[in-house]
């Protein structure tokens, strides 16, 4: 025989582990009512708390009187329901959550439509997750999410009866507390479908590939949320920006729009500060791009203001490297300015290195103004650094000069931040 058994102890076994949604704080909450979630008329209890971020433990808390007794009406659940609410946060902890980017997150299949095909496809998921998971390991570092777990590709593969909610939190307190940081509700296959595609053809992009590395080395770059959160940190240097980056990331899933400018003014205030500390910024800069590329491609940009193309410049055996390069890159470099101001970062790497080689030194980084430019600045960047290039003899770039030259009398349509991401970008 075995304590199983015997029915009294099972019951009071079964009474000693739901004692815990009603006993609380020296205090008893339960009466009958109708359950939140089965909608049943039974007894229902007031300290049903699976996720710690409901509580009642102070009775300024409990709505309706301040009677912590009376709790179960504010949120009532019964001892059935509050088991199940138990098993699916064990369930989703152990099958369907991980980390990206330092916080925790987990993903909750939702059935839009309620059918035996719907919920066998949930159980499909589950079995898929469990049949890939250790392969998709191996592809964390070419994963959107760079988790251990990446559901994202599962997810994107499911039919669009099948939609997803997002929960992001973090628990406080050895588990005490739970907070959460967003969440983001009905995240579509076909959505996480084309955000996939957008990963892939941004990766393939000739600015991503063949970048310098260690030792002379070089390596493609991949894409993931930890290049936006490179931009967004959270330390005790540069302050929290959580709130900004999850933001973008729930728009990102959600199909919702991002400011350009906003965006733009963090990676150039990241860039500029390597660029003050005379520390190599390129790749960082290229992170930024790799940002931008991906947000416009999603077409969730919702301030970008456009330029003119007010010339169209003939080809010729020493102009061509220059206008067929912008010519290839013209999703990028859509108006008159954008060009110019590239073109006068090319130039002024190009003077930079003649500097370097012949002086050891390049004083001229000090007339960029930490990289914080604007329309005024760069025309004066072009004038001074034909100069300077006449001043080595070296001035072997007036092909180069003719083009900005001709670009630079647009008027401007760029705010500073732009004028100075273009540059950055010209010099990387």
């Amino acid at each position: 025989m075995y304590a199983g058994d015997f029915d009294v102890i099972v019951k009071k076994l079964l009474e000693a582990s739901s004692s815990k949604y009603f006993d609380k704080y020296d205090t008893i909450s339960k009466g009958a009512g109708v359950c939140y979630f089965c909608a049943e008329k039974r007894e229902v209890y007031g300290f049903v708390n699976t996720y710690n971020s409901y509580t009642v433990d102070k009775t300024g808390f409990v709505s309706g009187g301040f009677r912590q007794e009376n709790a179960w009406r504010n949120y009532p659940v019964c001892d059935t329901c509050a088991k199940e609410l138990e098993n699916g946060k064990r369930f989703i902890e152990n099958n369907m959550s991980s980390r990206f980017c330092g916080f925790n997150y987990s993903i909750i299949p939702k059935v839009t439509f309620e059918n035996k095909q719907g919920i066998e496809e949930i159980l499909s998921l589950f079995a898929d997750y469990e049949k890939r998971k250790f392969s998709l390991r191996d592809e964390t570092s070419r994963s959107l999410l760079q988790s251990e777990k990446d559901f994202i590709k599962i997810m994107a593969e499911s039919e669009n009866n099948l939609n997803y909610n997002m929960l992001i939190y973090r628990e406080e307190q050895a588990g005490a507390v739970f907070r959460i940081l967003a969440f983001i509700e009905d995240i579509v296959p076909s959505r996480l479908k084309n955000i996939l595609k957008v990963k892939t053809q941004i990766e393939k992009e000739d600015y991503f590939k063949g970048i310098r590395g260690n030792e002379n080395s070089t390596y493609d770059m991949k894409y993931s949320f930890e290049c936006l959160r490179r931009f967004f940190p959270n330390n005790k240097i540069e302050g929290n920006f959580d709130k900004s980056f999850l933001e973008i990331v729930n728009n990102i899933f959600s199909s919702r729009n991002v400011s350009y400018e906003f965006l733009l003014d963090k990676i150039m205030q990241s860039v500029s500060e390597r660029f003050l500390k005379g520390e190599y910024f390129e790749n960082l800069l290229l992170e930024g791009f790799m940002n931008v590329r991906f947000i416009e491609r999603l077409k969730l940009f919702n301030n970008i203001r456009k330029g003119e193309n007010c010339y169209m410049l003939e080809k010729n055996e020493k102009n061509k490297i220059f206008l067929d390069y912008l010519e290839l890159h013209k999703e990028t470099f859509d108006n008159d300015t954008k060009k110019a101001v590239f073109l006068t970062g090319v130039l002024t790497e190009k003077l930079l290195k003649i500097q370097y080689m012949e002086r050891k030194s390049t004083p001229f980084y000090s007339r960029l103004n930490g990289l914080k430019l604007s329309d005024k600045l760069v025309k004066r960047i072009y004038t001074e650094a034909i100069n300077k290039l006449n001043e080595y003899n070296k001035n072997y770039y007036t092909e180069l000069e003719s083009i900005i030259a001709e670009y630079i009398m647009s008027p401007s349509s760029l705010s500073n931040d732009e004028i100075s991401f273009f540059f950055a970008l010209g010099m990387s």
